[in-house]
Order: C-alpha cells, then sequence, then structure tokens
C-alpha cells in the first residue's frame, strides 16, 4: 500500500489507488491511477480527434450519465488543467485541453463511488460502466481536500520514475505521475462527490489513454 500524506494547518490523509494498464489491478483502499491501457487499449481503435468543448458526447458515461454533470467550479478547472500543464511542461510535453464530455465522464463515476459504499474503485473492463480512458482517482478528508493536494500527490511518483517503459514492475510506484505526462495524452475532464462523510472523491479521465505496457510516457 502506497500513501500520501500531506500536511498543513489540518492533518490530511489522501490515498492512492494504484492500477495498472489491465483494468482492475489495484491497491485496496487508496487513490486510484486506473490506466485503463494494455490490453484493453491494445484492442482499441484509433478515433478521430475532436476539440474538447464540442465533442458529442457517446452516452456511455454510465447508467448515471444523465446526472453526471460535473460539480467543480471553473476555478477548480483551471486548477486542473494548469496543474497537469504545469506538470507537462517540465518534460516539453504538449498542453492538455479540458473536456466537457470527460468531466461528465468523471463525475459520472465519481457519483457511483460516492452512493456505493464510497469505496475507491476503477471502473470495470466491460458491462454499462466500461472504462474507455486513463484515470486518476484521489481521495481526501472532508472540507480539506483540495484539487492543488491531488495533483501535488499523483506529481509526488516523479521521484520514483527513472525513464524508460511502463512495465508491470514500475506501474504501482509511478502510475498517476505517467499518465499526467503521457505524451499522446491530448483531452482531460474532472469531477468530484462530496457525497461521503469519510471522503471527498476526486476523479480524472484522460484522451487517450496512457500507461500502455512497453511504452515510454514521452
Amino acid at each position: 500500500m502506497t500513501r500520501f500524506a500531506s500536511r498543513s494547518n489540518h492533518r490530511i490523509l489522501f490515498m492512492l489507488l494504484v492500477g495498472v494498464a489491465v483494468i482492475g489491478i489495484l491497491t485496496p483502499g487508496m487513490m486510484s491511477n486506473d490506466v485503463a491501457s494494455a490490453e484493453t487499449q491494445k484492442k482499441k481503435k484509433s478515433k478521430k480527434k475532436e476539440s474538447p468543448k464540442t465533442r458529442q458526447s457517446d452516452g456511455n458515461a454510465g447508467p448515471s450519465s444523465g446526472a453526471g454533470d460535473s460539480r467543480l467550479s471553473q476555478a477548480e478547472i483551471d486548477q486542473f488543467v494548469d496543474g497537469h500543464n504545469r506538470i507537462r511542461s517540465q518534460a516539453g510535453v504538449p498542453d492538455l485541453k479540458w473536456s466537457d464530455d470527460l468531466a461528465r465522464y468523471a463525475q459520472a463515476w465519481a457519483d457511483y463511488l460516492g452512493s456505493n459504499g464510497c469505496k475507491l474503485a476503477h471502473r470495470p473492463e466491460d458491462g454499462v460502466w466500461m472504462q474507455k480512458y486513463g484515470e486518476n482517482i484521489a481521495a481526501g478528508s472532508p472540507g480539506y481536500a483540495s484539487v492543488d493536494q491531488a495533483i501535488k500527490g499523483w506529481e509526488s511518483e516523479k521521484s520514483k520514475f527513472r525513464g524508460g517503459v511502463i512495465t508491470m514492475e514500475n506501474i504501482a510506484d509511478i502510475g498517476h505521475y505517467s499518465q499526467i505526462m503521457w505524451k499522446n495524452t491530448t483531452l482531460l475532464g474532472c469531477g468530484k462527490s462530496t457525497s461521503c462523510k469519510t471522503k471527498t472523491i476526486i476523479v480524472c479521465n484522460y484522451d487517450p489513454a496512457g500507461n500502455i505496457l512497453g511504452q515510454k510516457p514521452w
């Protein structure tokens, strides 16, 4: 289990739940990088790129997609985009753009987790909630969890990144960071749930997904 503790005026525990490029291999009770790639992504056909604000919804966010509008403020959206792009710029990786469709997709899953026991988990590989994108999930103390803390928690894995390709051996240590840095990813969308008494859940999705086994982030 990997834990990231953030200290300020309040004691805050951010939990990391790490997945691999094969969806569903997780570290229970932690922050998540759904890294929906590897075997699943190898089977996906390349998709035509669309501008983030004009993409049409494909209706596959899941059963609650109709109620999946993002709970994020514009300030939080700006924090997510700026935070991700600040990290990517350190390696000269192109900026991500915000996608309203991805944000609805992320919000639908955050809502599902928040109303189904509040346990952190990835979307499954199949079924109505099937994962289609890369995913990072964070959870923190209600009232104190923030966008900045989630991003810094994911970024902290940079210290363990040694370059090279993504493998089953290194994904657990660097998966959140490498998804943020994945060069071929162009779109970002996030959501959050405050329904749980014990935690605030933050979900970010990435298109195209990163963390493909055997490939370098950039």
